[in-house]
């Protein structure tokens, strides 16, 4: 069988029809439907037994495209909106607060302070993340620039 999937003559199933699939396409269906109401990456997940991450590949349509497209055919809505994610949850006040502090902690001593990853704070070192508190930041330092 492997070599039947392996040199294409065998195609896995979609959705339902697929062994490996742990909800019907129906209840997918209402998963993209919960997330187009504003639902969260994890409430859905918890409420359907999904990983949060598989949840945001279904929000960004790289899962489930053959359902999105019949949901979008249906309901006229092609899209979800986006998790409010990590920065959702730290205020935008303290998220400014941290990237001020950048220069003089280490980025473990700042994920500790917001209780995060260190990942997450090289991110914002990087400015890969936080992109609202990047500009209110520097929109501060214009509006007061540190004197000579």
């Amino acid at each position: 069988m492997s070599h039947a999937v392996e040199t294409g003559l065998k195609k896995g199933l979609p959705g339902q029809d697929n062994s490996m699939s742990k909800l019907t396409d129906h209840e997918y269906y209402q998963v993209i439907d919960r997330l187009v109401k504003g639902a969260s990456n994890d409430e859905v997940s918890k409420e359907y037994g999904l990983h949060p991450r598989y949840v945001s590949l279904i929000r960004h349509k790289k899962r489930l495209i053959r359902i999105w497209e019949k949901y979008a055919d249906a309901t006229g809505v092609s899209e979800a909106p986006k998790s409010g994610g990590l920065s959702s949850k730290i205020p935008l006040d303290i998220r400014v607060d941290i990237i001020r502090q950048l220069p003089s902690k280490t980025n473990k001593e700042l994920a500790r302070m917001i209780d995060v990853d260190c990942s997450v704070i090289s991110n914002v070192r990087y400015r890969k993340t936080w992109k609202d508190a990047w500009d209110l930041f520097d929109k501060r330092s214009n509006d007061h620039p540190e004197r000579e």
